[in-house]
């Protein structure tokens, strides 16, 4: 049962108790009109007994002089007030009857307004919520967007840079320097290699002079070597060193390039792979 429904019947149980009560008030203290009609009634069956214990002649002046009674006009008197009052008492009480409905209803109106304003406190409540969830899997979504963009970019420059890796191992002078043997190069095949280095790994020989300037020219020709994967034998006879002179070199120039001490030519060639 709603609250509204409750309301209602106590207002209908208040209605019938409070009727309830009027009609007893009625049963048990009469209007003023039925106590002037009994009191006249007794006052003439009294007369009347008197009249029949006296002569006629006594009996009719008893029965003409009782309706000049002062105490019988009073009696009427304060039986008109009394009327007049229980008229007043009745207005009184349907005044008040009113008032109590009108300030039921006005409670429930109250009421139902404060649930109402509550369901939409609660609902707005859960609108912000989702809100500022839908704000921060969007934030999220832009995160991942991002992301899946620099991988994508990543993905394609290494396409790229492998697209050209296997068009350099194509370039006749790389397979000179491979396979040398009694070949060795001249300063124009120098510039011809750096020229495809530079190109296929984003200006390497410049890139490697900004970050160690003093760099000799023997220095960037081994890296040149290094970075098409010459192996240390072939490298050699093509830098005008012994095999251990030329890992004594790569470990000066690890030196040179980073700043930091090594014990093997292996750094130097797993630098220069990633550089």
């Amino acid at each position: 049962m709603s609250k509204i429904n409750i309301y209602s019947f106590l207002c209908l149980f208040l209605f019938i108790g409070t009727y309830a009560d009027e009609r007893k008030w009625d049963m048990f203290h009469p209007s003023g009109d039925n106590v002037i009609q009994l009191s006249a009634s007794t006052v003439a069956v009294s007369g009347i007994e008197e009249a029949d214990d006296k002569p006629p002649q006594t009996s009719f002046l008893r029965l003409s002089t009782m309706h000049a009674n002062p105490d019988e006009e009073r009696f009427h008197h304060y039986g008109r007030q009394y009327s007049v009052l229980v008229k007043k008492n009745r207005q009184n009480f349907v005044w008040g009857l009113i008032m109590t409905i009108v300030v039921l209803i006005f409670a429930m109106i109250v009421i139902k307004v404060s649930l109402i304003n509550r369901r939409l406190n609660h609902i707005h409540v859960k609108y912000i919520e989702q809100h500022q969830r839908l704000r921060e899997w969007l934030k999220e979504l832009k995160k991942c967007e991002r992301r899946t963009r620099k991988r994508l970019r990543e993905i394609e420059e290494q396409m790229k840079r492998q697209q050209m890796e296997n068009e350099v191992v194509y370039e006749p002078i790389l397979s000179k320097f491979h396979h040398s043997g009694e070949w060795r190069p001249t300063e124009e095949d120098w510039k011809a290699l750096a020229q495809i280095i530079d190109k296929t790994y984003n200006g390497f020989t410049y890139r490697l002079k900004v970050t160690a300037p003093s760099l000799e020219e023997r220095d960037i020709r081994a890296c040149l070597l290094l970075k098409i994967g010459v192996r240390r034998k072939n490298m050699a006879p093509l830098l005008f060193m012994t095999e251990s002179g030329v890992s004594m070199h790569h470990v000066r120039l690890y030196r040179k390039i980073t700043g930091q001490k090594t014990k093997s030519s292996i750094s130097l060639r797993d630098f220069i792979r990633d550089f």
